[in-house]
């Protein structure tokens, strides 16, 4: 056999591949830019709607802050309101005990005088009744000693009256 057959056939075969390859390449360049542009516009369209996404997004999380923003305004405003209506409370009830103090500090002072009059009057009234006391016990020895006297004076009269002789009755007269 030759040898040179040997090349021939793979030389029309690589002609004939050659041929088909530079035939597809071209092919192959234009749906490699369509699959491109494809992919482009779909990467265009993807970033635009995650643009819009990241957009609404970015709103609704605008949104939900805004509402966090006036949730949290409203809380402290009503906690401020409430702090302070408590702390007003807490004035008007001091206040009232001050005020309640006060009053009760004057009845105190008033009740201290009233006191004081009242250990004043019994202390005179004690004094007064000591001194009646010793009046009535001083008129008990008196009234004793008049007694005495008058028994005395009775008990004189008795025996000068006895010893006198218009102390001895008359003889009576002799029984016939």
């Amino acid at each position: 056999m030759k040898k040179w057959l040997y090349f021939i056939f793979p030389i029309i075969g690589l002609v004939v591949f050659l041929f088909f390859y530079f035939a597809h390449v071209d092919e192959a360049k234009k749906a490699q830019a369509i699959r491109l542009e494809q992919i482009a516009k779909k990467d265009a369209e993807a970033a635009a709607a995650k643009a819009a996404l990241e957009a609404k997004a970015r709103e609704d999380a605008d949104a939900r802050a805004a509402e966090r923003k006036a949730a949290d305004e409203k809380k402290a405003r009503e906690k401020q309101e409430k702090w302070d209506a408590e702390g007003q409370k807490v004035l008007d009830e001091t206040n009232r005990a001050k005020s309640a103090s006060a009053a009760a500090a004057k009845d105190i002072a008033r009740l201290d005088l009233e006191l004081l009059a009242a250990r004043k009057l019994r202390d005179q009234t004690n004094e007064e009744y000591l001194q009646l006391l010793k009046k009535v016990e001083t008129a008990k020895i008196a009234r004793r000693n008049a007694e005495l006297e008058i028994q005395r004076m009775t008990a004189m009269i008795a025996s000068r009256t006895s010893e006198s002789a218009l102390a001895e009755p008359p003889a009576l007269p002799a029984r016939k």
